[in-house]
């Protein structure tokens, strides 16, 4: 069985001018009317988009597993980027899971969001390693959640949010 860690890590909130990466660990970027209004929100709220030259891979996935995993790995290498956003959802991600090294991941802690079938990656990168990861709006969904959404989204990026208290 894989190791858990032993205490939560909590990444570096962001600034304005940071850089977001964005990735397709699942499905193809799809919707590109969404992704523009997902990009001009982020846009809006100060940060740059950094968007990989793979993105527009098509298929039933964005690309083979190892070609999406190499993806992760090269957006979140990228020592610019300080929050790396999925695209979207939709089946695949589970397979990233053999080629990436979770453990060199949280050398470098960065915000990692997402939600559907990103789940996996930020459930087990967080047991593995204790990177605290973002069950959150991806790119695509962004511009259609409701306007507290997306603030609450902007404030949990920011570290400028109420903690819940027990």
């Amino acid at each position: 069985m894989p190791e858990t860690a032993d205490k939560p890590v909590l990444p570096p909130f962001l600034a304005p001018g940071d850089a977001i990466g964005v990735i397709t660990p699942a499905g193809p970027a799809t919707a590109p009317d969404a992704i523009q209004a997902g990009i001009k929100l982020l846009e809006k709220e100060g940060y740059q988009v950094k968007i990989p030259a793979d993105l527009e891979r098509q298929g039933f996935l964005a690309g083979t597993d190892e070609e999406r995993a190499r993806q992760f790995i090269n957006v979140w290498n990228d020592s610019e980027i300080k929050a790396v956003l999925a695209v979207r959802g939709g089946y695949g991600s589970l397979r990233l899971l053999p080629y990436l090294n979770l453990r060199e991941l949280a050398e470098k802690p960065k915000i990692l969001a997402g939600f559907s079938d990103i789940t996996i990656l930020l459930n087990e990168i967080s047991r593995q390693t204790g990177l605290v990861t973002y069950h959150a709006p991806m790119l695509a969904t962004l511009s259609r959640s409701d306007q507290r959404s997306q603030d609450s989204f902007f404030k949990v990026l920011t570290g400028n949010f109420e903690p819940v208290n027990s």
